[in-house]
């Protein structure tokens, strides 16, 4: 089923970009396959942890319907302009990833538990992941990566400290995981505001705000192990 979403993902961008635009990079054309391709591989990795067959059913449509979304905007920004929504592409590309980050983490916590394994080479993958997730995020506002390099770094090394301690942490991997992704949604808003020039307080309460609420609510509902 992942191969097959994945291959028809890759067809329609793939088909939609080279149509639109003989010029287009490799470069240009992974930008908008990587939103789809982990968001696709991390819902695989963390439903099989899911043991009932309706939410299994519910699970897989709603993230269809996510994808269904991303590539709708995929497809109005390439062959209607004029019909497009500022910013909706990378908002929803945003969101996209922020679902991936967490299905990718949950998935590595949960067979680190399940499993006993921790691996090198797992976090190794899982800290690539995110940082592919991050890149994407340069790429689909727009951002050159020579300007933005050295925070780029910053975040991958708080990513990896975060994904490296939560392991040790006696919680479960659905609240690792959702902590880990909170923290990805903040310090991804907060680099692309800042880089946009659109950073101001008002901006910066709010997600400090809504990241800190949802931890405190994430680590109040917790089901400790």
């Amino acid at each position: 089923m992942f191969v097959y979403l994945l291959f028809v993902a890759w067809y329609i961008v793939r088909n939609s970009v080279r149509k639109q635009s003989d010029d287009m990079t490799w470069r240009e054309l992974l930008n908008y396959l990587i939103t789809p391709s982990f968001l696709l591989f991390g819902a695989s990795a963390f439903m099989v942890f899911i043991n009932d067959i309706l939410a299994y059913r519910l699970f897989a449509v709603g993230v269809a319907l996510i994808l269904f979304l991303f590539l709708e905007n995929v497809f109005i920004y390439l062959y209607y302009p004029h019909k497009y929504v500022l910013s909706s592409l990378e908002n929803v590309s945003a969101y996209s990833n922020l679902l991936s980050a967490f299905f990718v983490n949950s998935a590595y916590y949960g067979l680190s538990v399940f499993l006993h394994i921790q691996s090198k080479w797992l976090f190794a993958g899982v800290f690539v992941i995110n940082m592919i997730l991050f890149l994407q995020t340069i790429l689909i506002n727009k951002l050159k990566l020579k300007n933005t390099w050295l925070a780029f770094l910053l975040v991958a090394v708080l990513l990896g400290e975060m994904v490296w301690v939560l392991q040790y942490l006696p919680w479960s991997f659905l609240v690792k995981g959702a902590v880990l992704a909170t923290s990805y949604y903040l310090l991804s808003n907060m680099f692309r505001y800042y880089f946009l020039q659109s950073l101001n307080k008002t901006v910066l309460y709010r997600h400090l705000l809504i990241s800190g609420g949802m931890v405190v609510a994430i680590l109040l509902t917790a089901k400790w192990l």
